[in-house]
């Protein structure tokens, strides 16, 4: 009798077991799984460095100008709510001796989120005063898409300037304001520095915490 009860306890345990190892194998397998479903891997630094950089060269180009489908601030402003769902405004660049060349919508940092009825970026070009180029992309912060770091408001960080940037050019500067993530773009430090004080951008706390 006792040996018989004590081989049905055994069986009892034995599957209490199984189950259990099962059941932890199956939430495994299915949180891995739903951690990958929509929820690309971050880029580099060096790809989003890289693909900013090459749209920002493009944009400056007969053909990338050509591109630019805002022609004016007002345009812009208009045009960027349906873009990105958010109002991006651009009276900051007032009485800074920036000329408003353009808008688009762009597809960087790249690789971009996919983001259903709104574009993944879109991108402000400028003049300076002095001729040189300078670009702003505006990303809206969707987290869960981008896998983003926490980036703190009103806190500046930096992307290694790639080499097609130019000998000596400044590092990419990457500010959340509001919602949106900016990204300021030039190939000299002059160029960027009216930019950045136009959207009271602080000095960089280090590099974007990825």
């Amino acid at each position: 009798m006792t040996s018989r009860h004590g081989a049905a306890a055994g069986r009892v345990v034995f599957w209490v077991i199984a189950l259990a190892v099962i059941g932890g194998l199956g939430y495994y397998v299915y949180t891995k799984k739903t951690e990958s479903v929509g929820a690309p891997t971050a880029p580099s630094l060096a790809a989003m460095g890289n693909s900013l950089a090459a749209a920002h060269n493009a944009a400056f180009t007969e053909a990338g100008t050509a591109a630019l489908t805002a022609r004016t601030r007002e345009e812009a402003a208009a045009a960027s709510k349906d873009w990105l769902g958010n109002d991006i405004t651009l009276n900051e660049v007032e009485g800074t001796g920036l000329v408003f060349r353009g808008a688009r919508v762009a597809d960087v940092p790249s690789p971009s989120p996919a983001v259903e009825h709104h574009a993944a970026s879109c991108q402000f070009t400028f003049d300076t005063a002095g001729g040189e180029h300078v670009s702003m992309f505006v990303q809206v912060d969707r987290r869960a898409q981008a896998q983003l770091a926490d980036l703190e408001q009103r806190r500046a960080y930096t992307i290694p300037a790639p080499a097609s940037l130019g000998s000596g050019a400044p590092d990419i500067i990457v500010f959340k304001r509001g919602g949106p993530i900016y990204y300021f773009v030039a190939a000299t430090q002059s160029a960027l520095d009216p930019i950045l004080r136009a959207y009271s951008v602080p000095a960089p706390s280090g590099r974007l915490p990825y």
